[in-house]
């Protein structure tokens, strides 16, 4: 899918003609990661953690990134919510979006799902990961688990210098009210991969044991 105006595509684990298309390949991090603490009857959440090193994103340098029950990030510092999800770009409150799975998620009660990042030294790559998280309103238990990887533009280099990013979907239960893409720092650019379940032409759906890198490479 794509490219959008500034040369980011975004390749599946479906797209085997392309050298850019990733494995699924899930890396487990609840038993070594470090835990999101959603404050108690709470569902919009989002807190701000520093990155192991800095990443460019849209032609700009970040050293944090914004983590949200509600299944997105953002890079830079804040603590806005944004429990209702747009197709992206999307000109709102919370601009540089990587969207995994952006929905109305977390239950004020009965939560069991957690969120958890974890730098991987070895592998130069940061992850972080929503595991078993419910839909807030859905009366249906619902449980997603899915994780988003920033690759360190030092060891994974591209000829923009921009970093790349891959969604990988273990287990998906509903996606017809979610968005999945990336937005700029102006939220004039971006790729809508999906939104409410209508999937850009180009894009495979998007379901368990899935994986989507965002990259500038061709």
């Amino acid at each position: 899918t794509g490219p959008d105006e500034y040369g980011y595509y975004a390749y599946s684990v479906f797209d085997s003609l392309f050298s850019q298309s990733p494995n699924y390949e899930w890396i487990e991090i609840k038993d070594i990661g470090t835990q999101i603490n959603v404050p108690s009857s709470t569902s919009d959440y989002t807190e701000t953690v520093a990155l192991p090193f800095s990443f460019k994103y849209y032609g700009i340098d970040y050293d944090q990134i914004r983590i949200s029950t509600d299944g997105w990030m953002a890079f830079g510092a804040g603590s806005q919510v944004a429990p209702i999800n747009s197709p992206l770009p999307n000109n709102d409150n919370v601009n540089c979006m990587l969207a995994p799975f952006w929905a109305d998620l977390y239950k004020t009660y009965d939560e069991t799902g957690k969120i958890y990042y974890n730098n991987d030294e070895e592998n130069h790559r940061f992850i972080v990961e929503w595991d078993s998280i419910g839909h807030k309103d859905y009366s249906i238990t619902k449980h997603e688990i899915f994780q988003v990887i920033l690759l360190d533009p030092s060891f994974y280099p591209t000829s923009t210098g921009d970093g790349e990013i891959i969604f990988q979907y273990r287990k998906v239960k509903r996606i017809e009210s979610n968005s999945v893409g990336i937005e700029n720092s102006s939220q004039d650019i971006g790729l809508k991969y999906v939104y409410h379940g209508q999937h850009d032409t180009t894009a495979s759906s998007v379901r368990s044991e899935l994986a989507i890198k965002f990259t500038t490479e061709t």
